[in-house]
């Protein structure tokens, strides 16, 4: 799931999965109650039913699921909020304990070798948000492809560090690969 940046005034940003997001947990759980309630009642209890009820326990925590990142430039802090509906987990990060936000890429599954048939995920650049605390911690926000975020993280950092006055460090630039189209080539 992507996260987005949310506004909420020039100086506090949001950073979380969207609602809209919770739209297919609401489909999914719609199906597997509309699928329970086509057994007949004497089923419902049995051995075999116990699959689509844990399916049903699956898609309420993702509807409930939170995890959103407040970088508050007003207040000097950054709040961490995560956890699934009453039970939440809040923690604060005043701006003294904040180092930087960090912009980092890895290669997933590196293969020096050709990829082979299979290997469809191996050998793909990944992008990391993180911020670094002065202790040496590092809390991961967000990690996704490098193709699929074409360079959103980058002016994400970049607008929270001007609303925060939170410097920002690349490990190095955002690597701008142009889609290549059939029509492209001759």
């Amino acid at each position: 799931m992507r996260m987005k940046l949310q506004s909420e005034s020039e100086n506090r940003y949001i950073y979380r999965i969207p609602h809209t997001s919770r739209i297919s947990y609401i489909l999914f759980a719609v199906v597997i109650i509309l699928g329970m309630m086509s057994v007949p009642v004497e089923e419902i209890f049995s051995f075999t039913s116990i699959i689509p009820f844990l399916l049903f326990l699956v898609a309420l925590f993702g509807l409930g699921y939170r995890d959103t990142w407040v970088f508050d430039g007003e207040a000097a802090r950054v709040q961490q909020i995560t956890g699934v509906y009453f039970m939440v987990r809040r923690v604060n990060h005043p701006f003294e304990t904040v180092s930087h936000i960090d912009i980092s890429h890895f290669t997933r599954g590196f293969r020096s070798e050709k990829p082979q048939r299979g290997d469809r995920g191996r050998n793909r650049v990944m992008t990391v948000l993180a911020i670094s605390l002065q202790d040496g911690r590092r809390l991961v926000i967000e990690i996704v492809p490098e193709r699929k975020e074409r360079g959103s993280i980058e002016s994400n950092a970049a607008l929270i560090s001007q609303a925060t006055g939170l410097r920002v460090e690349k490990d190095r630039p955002y690597d701008n690969i142009d889609p290549v189209h059939l029509s492209d080539i001759q």
